[in-house]
């Protein structure tokens, strides 16, 4: 969970449906760089937001290892093989 979903979370008070929705809105990767086509991008985005969700534990901590893996697999499935993932705190 981004920090800012946890700050929303904890200083309103609104259902479960309604934090899941903002969540996925706050939760967005952040994409400094990109050499794909719109809808390419758009789909990496959906796959990553989609693994980092599948793969956090209890007070949102992240398996890296089982993440990226998930990225990866994802992405050689809809684009063919040779994707490289790297999932990490300071990435």
């Amino acid at each position: 969970m981004s920090a800012a979903a946890a700050w929303l979370r904890k200083t309103e008070d609104i259902d479960n449906d309604t934090f899941n929705e903002l969540k996925k809105i706050i939760g967005k990767p952040i994409v400094e760089s990109c050499q794909m086509t719109g809808d390419t991008k758009s789909e990496a985005m959906d796959c990553i937001a989609s693994a980092i969700d599948a793969c956090s534990g209890q007070n949102a901590k992240l398996n890296y290892e089982t993440a990226s893996q998930q990225i990866k697999e994802t992405m050689d499935k809809k684009f063919g093989p040779c994707w490289h993932c790297i999932v990490g705190e300071a990435m």
